[in-house]
């Protein structure tokens, strides 16, 4: 199906690249052609299918939520003001229990459509805890949604949380393979597998998980060094950090993601880029939790590439990455007093390019023929919070909001269009969500 994107005021085509005045034609699912309004428009308006009216809008790449777990919107608000640690105790681990399959697949649908709104188009998921045992809900969430992403089930055989939730390292070994085995064919929503972190699995079974990852040609995603807590774990094991503990059972390498990597040290920042692991940001988690600055700038001067994440929507509260790319700059200037240390494109090439390459896709991030047809629209006319624009990069970036965005598209199909969601029942998914929210007051006596 043809669809014509005409008469955007701005298209942003990378992090550091832009024109006014353009147009955008989408044929299958691809981008076909952009360029000059007035060429693009005579060219293909005839023959397109659907054809938005973009005038007043900035076009973009969408963006890539690098680290999330999705299920975490129904916790939203709950113990803001526990460490991490006591948070998951008390308010994590018995409502994710007390959960079925259909809660899940509906939280994941509404988390689907917060993020589609906000204009992402894709979702790195990371099922941890008692959540794993439902990742085949969730991946079809996104299927039927139509949000690009991957689904990480994660394994547990020495959880430090709860008991309850571990396995024997065989039973964890064969429920991952059969996950993987499930969903091999699936392109949009690839399967991973990452357990939350070297707290929650013994280091043979890591490693098993990692090589089965490798061989299914998948993808590993786990959590490195997110508090201080963390870090004294790794030194009590013999070990100068979570990263040199990761590194030496062998999970570090180009397909593997490591979200937070807060507290590391030079020499764990050398070996990420050595092994070309991807570091994933979450600036407004970190701060929300109180885990610590991570050092983004010097893991990017060294050549780590990093991405960004608003890590789930409990520890953060929104799944917006426009506001995350914000957040993910200024703090690096708080940090360093340093107001050139990270600028607007820096924090746009964390959200679009460096997403690509955490999964592993060459025709995402940027926007130009032959790329992938995922794409966001942000409104600017009339709009009082977004005028004027001088750059649209740094007015996305410095006063825009997800909530600027009209139109999102994932693969060539629209899945978001002011307000309406085309490819399922909004009704039906707020009422279940509501249904959830009961049971989760319940469990914790609010």
């Amino acid at each position: 199906m043809g669809i014509l994107l005409k008469n955007a005021r701005y298209i942003i085509t990378s992090p550091t690249d832009f024109f006014e005045n353009g147009s955008v034609y989408i044929e299958g699912n691809l981008v076909k052609d952009l360029g000059p309004a007035a060429s693009i428009n005579e060219k293909y308006e005839k023959r397109s299918e659907v054809v938005k009216d973009c005038s007043g809008c900035i076009l973009t790449p969408g963006l890539i939520n690098s680290h999330n777990h999705i299920y975490e919107l129904i916790q939203r608000g709950l113990g803001k003001d526990s460490s991490m640690e006591d948070w998951l105790r008390k308010v994590i681990y018995p409502t994710c229990k007390a959960m079925d399959g259909e809660d899940y697949y509906y939280i994941a649908l509404l988390s689907c459509m917060d993020l589609a709104r906000n204009g992402s188009t894709a979702v790195i998921e990371q099922l941890t805890n008692f959540a794993r045992l439902h990742a085949d809900q969730e991946l079809q969430a996104l299927l039927d949604f139509g949000l690009r992403g991957a689904i990480t089930r994660a394994s547990s055989t020495k959880s430090v949380i709860d008991e309850g939730e571990n396995n024997s390292p065989e039973k964890e070994l064969d429920d991952a393979r059969a996950f993987l085995e499930r969903w091999k064919d699936e392109e949009l929503v690839q399967a991973w597998l990452g357990p939350a972190g070297l707290y929650s699995c013994d280091p043979d079974t890591l490693t098993e998980l990692k090589k089965m990852s490798n061989q299914y040609g998948s993808r590993f995603n786990i959590h490195l060094s997110e508090t201080k807590f963390q870090q004294e774990m790794a030194i009590k094991a013999g070990y100068e950090g979570q990263v040199k503990w990761a590194d030496a059972i062998g999970i570090l390498d180009e397909r593997t993601s490591a979200a937070h990597c807060v507290w590391i040290t030079e020499k764990e920042i050398d070996i990420l880029r050595d092994r070309k692991t991807k570091v994933v940001h979450n600036s407004t988690s970190n701060q929300i939790l109180g885990s610590g600055i991570a050092n983004i700038p010097l893991m990017r001067q060294k050549g780590v590439s990093v991405a960004i994440g608003t890590d789930g929507p409990a520890s953060n509260d929104s799944q917006d990455m426009v506001a995350e790319m914000k957040a993910s700059v200024l703090l690096h200037r708080v940090r360093t007093t340093d107001p050139r240390i990270l600028n607007s494109a820096d924090g746009f090439d964390m959200a679009t390019v460096q997403g690509a390459k955490v999964l592993g896709i060459d025709k995402l991030g940027k926007l130009k023929r032959g790329s992938i047809a995922d794409l966001a629209c942000f409104r600017t006319a009339k709009n009082p919070s977004m005028l004027p624009v001088y750059n649209p990069i740094d007015a996305l970036v410095f006063y825009g909001s997800g909530r600027d965005n009209v139109l999102t598209i994932v693969d060539g199909r629209i899945v978001y269009d002011n307000g309406v969601y085309p490819t399922i029942d909004a009704d039906t998914v707020f009422e279940a969500v509501e249904k959830t929210s009961g049971k989760i007051k319940e469990v914790l006596g609010l």
